[in-house]
């Protein structure tokens, strides 16, 4: 008995170690160094029809010193921004807003929190450039084929203005107006509420503007919670990079779903939390 009963676990043990040399999760795994130091690791496999590649830099939180925590994510955050030679459409026109945003953020540390009076009004301005971002289509007769690019854009940065009834040379605008409003106006909140084109629900605002005889639709796009915001695939998901409109990276897309996942954890409110938790002497400094 003690016999079989040593075969049969013998048996089974072959048959586990073959089922895992089989499927062996290093198969097809390689490493290399370059002469500069770069490690690349290259995994094969033939099941999948794609390629896909990311780079990993030995940085992040848990290198951060005790007293400058969040650098890591912070620079992040400036990268998505982009530079002057990257990210920018027009960054002659942009600087002069990033500067300007930068300098009321840097007066702004400098107010104490006591001084909320002084607080408002610079939030306010700082608002005034950041908010102040919009799109104009003429879509004189029906929705314009980019709008989504542009939904999708608004969506996954900090939401904008769609304005549909105006043309837009250069630097000049003009008032052309929406000759089928109604029309329209059904159009695409029909479809934003249908989700026919975007993978998820956004609460849009409308207002209508007459200016003399022409009709004027105005289409606030809130930044989603639930990002990435894209249509028909997630191919098509769409980032606001200075006053344009411009397909996310795989990176960028990614990042999206982590922060959906726990970036939103931030702005929840935390049961039986006050203000006599925090250290005042601590946030002024």
């Amino acid at each position: 008995m003690k016999k079989r009963f040593f075969a049969v676990a013998m048996l089974l043990c072959a048959l586990t170690l073959s089922a895992f040399a089989q499927n062996d999760p290093r198969k097809g795994f390689s490493e290399y160094k370059l002469d500069n130091g770069l490690t690349i690791m290259l995994w094969e496999d033939q099941n999948l029809p794609d390629v896909h590649g990311r780079v990993v830099c030995r940085a992040g939180a848990v290198d951060e010193p005790a007293d400058y925590t969040g650098l890591a994510h912070y620079l992040e955050h400036m990268l998505f921004k982009g530079t002057a030679n990257i990210g920018a459409l027009d960054w002659e026109k942009e600087k002069p807003l990033y500067e300007e945003i930068i300098r009321l953020y840097d007066e702004l540390a400098a107010v104490p929190m006591k001084d909320q009076k002084k607080r408002t009004e610079l939030i306010k301005k700082i608002k005034d450039i950041e908010w102040d971002d919009f799109e104009v289509k003429e879509a004189a007769t029906a929705l314009p084929k980019n709008i989504w690019e542009t939904v999708s854009a608004f969506a996954n940065t900090s939401g904008g203005w769609i304005v549909l009834g105006v043309k837009q040379m250069g630097e000049k605008f003009s008032i052309s107006g929406v000759q089928n409003g109604e029309k329209i106006e059904s159009d695409f909140l029909n479809i934003i509420r249908s989700r026919q084109k975007l993978n998820q629900l956004i609460a849009v605002k409308l207002k209508k503007y007459r200016i003399g005889n022409k009709l004027i639709l105005a289409f606030y796009i809130p930044s989603s919670p639930f990002k990435p915001i894209y249509f028909s695939s997630e191919y098509n998901t769409f980032i606001r990079t200075g006053s344009g409109d411009r397909r996310a990276s795989d990176f960028e897309i990614t990042a999206m779903l982590r922060d959906q996942a726990f970036g939103t954890k931030s702005e929840q409110i935390i049961e039986e939390s006050s203000l006599k938790m925090l250290n005042l002497d601590s946030l002024e400094s």
